[in-house]
């Protein structure tokens, strides 16, 4: 009996390591306006040490959550948060975000894309919300994410780059749990589904209905997503051909 043994390498990196920390970061600046009620916030990074500026808060933070849970895991060193105006702002981190994952999902998929045109085994790159990074061997078709909480994966295809809707079902719940989206890369394209903004009820709504597209094949509810570059609210579609 031929019982297949799938490999598992890990690949993390400084920059695996960074994406985490911004994930965790954005997280953070979304806690403290929507806990807190503050206002223009501004993240200043240097090294391994964070200042959180506001220019004004509802109420003063009590702690920094998700900054915590930075330091806990080494990808920050210190923070400090205080009513001051310097740094970046919330949507400046969330692109350095969505575009360092396209560059790592990009450069570690490219070469398994090819072996998934020619064979049809699927491979998929993941990075944990501590900066770990892994990359995957699946099966014929399909590779499944392991039950982790994850800042982002993305897995190639044999053809095209059409989620199917077991990918938006598994980018849902890494959405529903503060991660930042996924990606589909093969030889024809790449496409990438990556949040700009809190995942919001009419987000969750938005990628529901496209499953359900999906799954009975509508094709105009399908061009449309491709189309408008955008499902929900803050959910962004990058087509790259």
């Amino acid at each position: 009996m031929d019982i297949r043994r799938h490999a598992e390498f890990e690949v993390t990196s400084a920059k695996t390591r960074k994406l985490a920390m911004l994930n965790l970061m954005i997280n953070a600046l979304e806690t403290l306006a929507g806990v807190w009620g503050c206002r223009d916030l501004k993240v200043a990074l240097e090294d391994d040490e964070a200042l959180i500026c506001y220019r004004s808060c509802e109420e003063p933070p009590e702690g920094g959550y998700e900054l915590d849970e930075a330091v806990d895991r080494g990808l920050l060193r210190h923070y400090s948060i205080t009513s001051c105006d310097r740094g970046e702002e919330l949507q400046r981190l969330y692109k350095k975000a969505s575009d360092l994952f396209i560059r790592l999902a990009t450069s570690h998929l490219t070469s398994p894309a090819v072996r998934t045109r020619a064979e049809g085994i699927e491979y998929m790159f993941i990075i944990l919300r501590d900066g770990r990074a892994l990359e995957l061997e699946g099966d014929v078709n399909k590779v499944i994410i392991p039950n982790v909480k994850a800042v982002a994966s993305a897995h190639t295809h044999p053809y095209g780059c059409m989620p199917s809707p077991h990918d938006i079902r598994t980018l849902i719940n890494l959405l529903l749990d503060g991660g930042l989206g996924g990606g589909i890369i093969s030889l024809d394209c790449k496409l990438f589904i990556l949040r700009e903004g809190p995942f919001l009820e009419e987000d969750y709504i938005a990628l529901s209905r496209l499953r359900s597209a999906l799954s009975s094949r509508n094709a105009k509810e399908l061009k449309d997503f491709l189309s408008h570059g955008k499902v929900g609210k803050n959910i962004r579609v990058y087509l790259i051909r």
